[in-house]
Order: structure tokens, then sequence, then C-alpha cells
């Protein structure tokens, strides 16, 4: 049995920090790959991080998950060179 006092927030945080570093590093390097290898690499650096807690995250509320889809999304933006629209 888990301690009920358990939250996904720090790790949810962490693992965003994370992810939001290796997406600018492959920002800097994105524009001398073709669209396959940039698909690649993301799913390397990124998406698989992300992937893994999937099922952890469960019925978790909304602000972990949130914090997390983020990442993805700017993952998915480098990934298509477009601009952020924020």
């Amino acid at each position: 049995m888990l301690d009920p006092n358990l939250t996904m927030g720090p790790h949810t945080k962490t693992l965003s920090k994370s992810c939001f570093y290796y997406i600018r590093s492959f920002r800097q390097i994105r524009s001398s790959m073709d669209h396959s290898t940039a698909v690649s690499v993301a799913l390397a650096l990124v998406s698989s991080r992300l992937d893994y807690v999937n099922s952890i995250l469960s019925g978790s509320p909304f602000k972990h998950i949130v914090r997390l889809q983020r990442a993805q999304h700017a993952l998915a933006r480098v990934v298509v060179q477009e601009r952020s629209c924020a």
C-alpha cells in the first residue's frame, strides 16, 4: 500500500524541467536535420521520458498532467519547426 500523502507533483515538476532542457538543446540542432531524423531524436530524448509515466499518472490531478502536456506540445513545435503561438 502506498502512502496516502504521496503525490506526483515533485516528480512531474522535475520531469518537466528535464524535458524542457532537452527541448531547448534539440531546438539548437533541429535545423540541420531532416524531418524523419528529427522525429527519431525527439522520441529518444523527450517522448520516451514522458511515455513511462502515462500509467502512473492515471487519476492524478489535472495540473500534473498539464505540465507534461506543455512539454509534449513544445517538442512537437520544435519537430515541425513552428514558432510558439504564445
